[in-house]
């Protein structure tokens, strides 16, 4: 795979506009297939899993999985970079289990869980891990135009990756709990946290502030990577689609690769538009758009940046959903001394053939550049997974999966921890996954 040609990196962002268009128009046009949430009228349903909890009281639900695979390039496990010409290819298997435990009251709702998944290659030992994490979450309503929600969690990891099909800042820590996109065996660990607090002024104004921070420690190297930032923002509705937010956000972000001491400084303009609504065509097709812009100040210079955010949902039958996102904006990544500004495309479709038997597809693309300079390196990334779940019972599925995922640098972007510049991946997992309700 070749480094990404900057020549043809000014018109990505038409290119990616007039085809998400386009995909989401054919999306939209096809007859009246939904995951995620669901409305009243369309309560059709799978046999497995957890239908939701109550609005009241208690739950604690246990999940568990075990899987066998194929992966075609084990070798992107190791501490080393390895080019693809050197690709191994293994046999794996990952077991996991994760608790989670909800208390809902009136006015507070407290939650809490656990959760740890183990790999096993057979024939290369050194890259059998073990990884961990836990988090806790509460959310309050005081009074009748007060709100409060806060999050912590602690995750261990003993590989490095990283994903760039986040519209975050930083990207998703939730996005590495994947095994599809290992690139290094280095350990790390995670730890970030938030809280919000939201004040309605009468029936069409409120007032949100935010804050979070996040760390990651690499126990192996010096590298250390902390970010935080912090926002306040009045959002005034002024219609039932529509609203328009003027707002102020300050954050910071170091990262010990070729920059320490000097914290990269983002001044979020959060002035935009937020809009959704159901075409009038359709009440099962949705669109939604974000804007906003930042100013990021890095080595003593000031880059102004655009931010936007699109989707179209297409509702299909009574359980398919066919959705396309664009992102555009700053992300920054633990191991990259520079921040990134990409634009990402994701798409997905899914929905059940039957109460047993379920399908899901996800491609996504994210091409940008490493730093804000003129001249900074192009990356390019691409992501792809299909599945099917049998449903066996209420509380057993049979799971199969696959998925592809590669990415290329440019010669200019320094790269840390030493990893191949260019990598391709295609792996298999076929195995069970389970549920079981220890009460509600």
């Amino acid at each position: 795979m070749s480094s990404p040609d900057r020549r043809h990196e000014l018109p990505v962002a038409e290119r990616l506009l007039k085809s998400l268009a386009f995909a989401l128009i054919v999306i939209g046009a096809a007859p009246s297939l939904a995951l995620g949430q669901v409305r009243p009228e369309r309560p059709y349903g799978g046999l497995f899993g957890n239908p939701g909890s109550s609005d009241r009281g208690q739950s604690l639900d246990l999940s568990w999985l075990f899987v066998g695979g194929y992966d075609d390039n084990v070798a992107a496990d190791t501490s080393a970079g390895v080019e693809p010409s050197t690709m191994m290819q293994g046999m794996f298997t990952t077991a996991g289990a994760r608790a989670e435990y909800n208390a809902r009251g009136e006015r507070v709702t407290f939650g809490a869980n656990a959760a740890t998944a183990g790999r096993y290659y057979p024939e290369f030992h050194e890259l059998s891990a073990l990884d961990g994490s836990a988090g806790v979450n509460l959310a309050a309503k005081i009074g009748s135009a007060f709100s409060l929600t806060t999050t912590q969690n602690f995750r261990y990891q003993p590989y490095y990756q990283f994903g760039f099909l986040s519209g975050l800042v930083p990207s998703d820590p939730g996005i590495t709990r994947s095994n599809d996109e290992v690139i290094s065996a280095l350990p790390s660990y995670d730890y970030d946290g938030s809280v919000e607090v939201t004040t309605r002024i009468g029936r069409r104004s409120s007032v949100i502030a935010d804050y979070g921070r996040r760390q990651t420690w690499f126990p192996d190297s010096e590298q250390r990577f902390f970010w935080q930032q912090g926002n306040a923002r009045y959002l005034r509705n002024l219609t039932r689609n529509a609203a328009v937010r003027v707002g102020y956000g300050y954050g910071e972000a170091q990262n010990s690769v070729g920059n320490a001491g000097a914290p990269i400084i983002n001044h979020m303009l959060d002035l935009g538009l937020d809009y959704q609504r159901a075409l009038s065509f359709s009440r099962r097709t949705t669109f939604s758009f974000h804007s906003g812009s930042s100013v990021v100040k890095q080595d003593m210079g000031n880059h102004f940046v655009a931010d936007a955010d699109v989707n179209l949902t297409r509702e299909i039958g009574r359980s398919w959903r066919a959705s396309g996102d664009y992102h555009r904006g700053v992300q920054f990544v633990a191991g990259f001394a520079d921040p990134l500004y990409a634009d990402t495309v994701q798409f997905r479709f899914g929905g059940l053939i039957n109460r047993r038997v379920d399908v899901n597809a996800v491609a996504g693309y994210s091409s940008g550049q490493v730093g804000l300079e003129s001249d900074s390196g192009a990356y390019s990334t691409y992501t792809a997974s299909a599945s099917v779940r049998f449903a066996l019972s209420r509380w057993v599925s049979f799971d199969t999966q696959y998925f592809y995922y590669r990415y290329g640098f440019a010669n200019s972007v320094d790269l840390p921890f030493g990893f191949a510049r260019n990598m391709n991946r295609n792996g298999l997992r076929i195995g069970l996954n389970g549920w079981l309700p220890i009460f509600r």
